[in-house]
């Protein structure tokens, strides 16, 4: 800790650490994974008592940050700490929420998707008991007991299983498939029938729709742009070349966005998409840096890949720049997602 006193009046303090034993640390750099380098500030050597020139003076406001998102490690310890799971169960339950779209991963961090708050909100309501915390403990050692002799399984499934049957059979008579996949209005009309709009959640996401559907069919994905009138403007990106009478365009597909004709059925062509972040890339200073996913994870690397490798786990793009570079609506997607949570 470093202590600077300016007159009689002021203090300021930083605060540095130095590395002493890399331990996991030196793991994780031959796996690939890098510490954050903020966290390992390493501050400058200066003797006690040593006079100091101020050369600028920066004012910084700081808010309080929520809690870090979920990484592999923290995650098994919260199951740890619960008493959920246990050493072989806990990989394929990371696997799991993975493969059943629930999280994405940005880096070593899981990010929740729509489909997941939806999910929660819906076991939550109706099942309640069933996602308590307490119950998948107390389930564990049931189960433990069973392996090791000391109850009887049948009895103990029976009075779980038939109360819980009932309950189900109940829930699919009265749960509506529209409720659930309604995530609330937008604030718009429909510019076909004059029906309020609504968020509404499909198999590759979110999107706009009309409240009227079936009769009206109107839907847009959500970062469409719209003209002064509200109607949809679909950029093209030329003329199919395939069959020379369509035009590309941006589609949403189950493993991200991708440019397709707009004959489609009759034309199948697609190509690839590059989702840029406004950034040149770091290393070769000549294509953009973009997003791309592999095996369900998110990374950021070069356009001009194989050319160039770079490649990072983290959004290369200051904090500042990605809040300016969001959509207007993202404020209110965010409102509508932390009432849904």
């Amino acid at each position: 800790t470093l202590n600077i006193k300016s007159g009689n009046d002021y203090l300021f303090r930083a605060n540095g650490s130095v590395i002493n034993f890399e331990g996991w640390m030196y793991v994780g750099k031959h796996m690939g994974i890098e510490e954050d380098p903020e966290s390992l500030n390493e501050l400058p050597e200066f003797a006690e008592g040593e006079k100091l020139d101020l050369s600028n003076l920066l004012s910084d406001q700081h808010f309080t940050q929520p809690p870090a998102r979920y990484s592999d490690a923290t995650l098994i310890k919260a199951l740890e700490e619960l008493e959920i799971g246990r050493p072989s169960t806990y990989a394929p339950t990371i696997s799991t929420i993975q493969s059943r779209g629930y999280v994405t991963k940005e880096g070593r961090y899981f990010v929740p998707t729509d489909v997941a708050y939806v999910v929660n909100d819906l076991l939550v309501e109706n099942f309640p008991e069933i996602v308590d915390y307490k119950f998948t403990a107390d389930l564990e050692n049931d189960l433990d007991n069973i392996a090791d002799g000391k109850k009887e399984w049948v009895p103990f499934i029976r009075a779980f299983y038939e109360p819980f049957e009932k309950e189900l059979v109940e829930k699919e008579k009265t749960l509506n498939k529209h409720d659930v996949t309604n995530l609330g209005e937008i604030g718009e009309k429909c510019p076909e029938c004059g029906r309020p709009l609504i968020y509404k959640l499909g198999i590759y996401g979110k999107f706009i729709s009309c409240t009227g559907y079936p009769e009206c069919k109107y839907a847009r994905p959500l970062d469409a742009q719209m003209d002064a009138d509200g109607n949809e403007v679909k950029q093209d990106y030329g003329k199919c070349p395939d069959c020379e009478t369509g035009v590309l365009i941006l589609k949403q597909g189950p493993y991200g966005k991708f440019i397709g004709c707009s004959n489609y059925p009759e034309c199948k062509h697609i190509q690839s998409f590059q989702d840029k972040i406004g950034m040149t890339c770091p290393k070769c200073k000549i294509g953009d840096v973009i997003i791309k996913k592999a095996k369900g994870r998110i990374f950021y690397g070069c356009s001009r890949y194989p050319d160039c490798d770079y490649a990072s786990w983290k959004n290369p793009l200051p904090q500042e720049q990605r809040e300016s570079a969001e959509p207007a609506e993202s404020s209110v997607q965010k409102e509508e997602v932390s009432q849904i949570a």
